[in-house]
């Protein structure tokens, strides 16, 4: 039996529009929408593999928010936890051997892009909409800290 590497998928949610990326020219299946994705390094956790990845792949700092959902990679060499974050701060910029082009869009909206993974289209139609709803319902991505489109207003002494 073959294990599998650990990975992330950062939803990242903004206004409730979720950031999708077309994948770019050095990454698995080139050209496929999706939300940042990436492996977990050794030592980290999948909170910090969360805020590294899209760090590096768009050029935002986020909060993790909460781990919503699991499954496999489509290559079936990664299990990925996938995470709801919010965007803290950070200028857009792409990582261009990472990323090809991105877009802020209603989550129903992925089911229209081509090409996708089945796992991410399965996530945004059935996963995503109860999991954003509970994370609104119990307060997570309101208070403290998270004004009312779930920007993180907290400075770092706050936490």
């Amino acid at each position: 039996m073959t294990s599998r590497r650990k990975g992330i998928v950062a939803v990242v949610v903004r206004d409730a529009d979720v950031l999708l990326v077309r994948r770019g020219p050095t990454v698995p299946s080139p050209g496929y929408w999706a939300p940042v994705a990436g492996s977990v390094e050794a030592g980290e956790t999948e909170a910090d593999a969360v805020r590294r990845e899209v760090r590096e792949e768009v050029g935002l700092d986020v909060r993790p928010v909460r781990r919503v959902w699991e499954s496999v990679s489509a290559s079936g060499t990664h299990d990925l936890g996938w995470w709801i974050a919010v965007p803290t701060g950070g200028e857009m910029t792409l990582n261009p051997r990472e990323v090809a082009e991105c877009l802020w869009c209603p989550a129903e909206r992925y089911a229209t892009l081509e090409p996708t993974f089945p796992a991410d289209r399965r996530f945004f139609g059935s996963v995503f909409p109860g999991a954003w709803e509970s994370l609104r319902v119990d307060g997570r991505l309101s208070g403290p800290g998270i004004n009312a489109v779930g920007q993180d207003t907290a400075s770092e002494t706050d936490r």
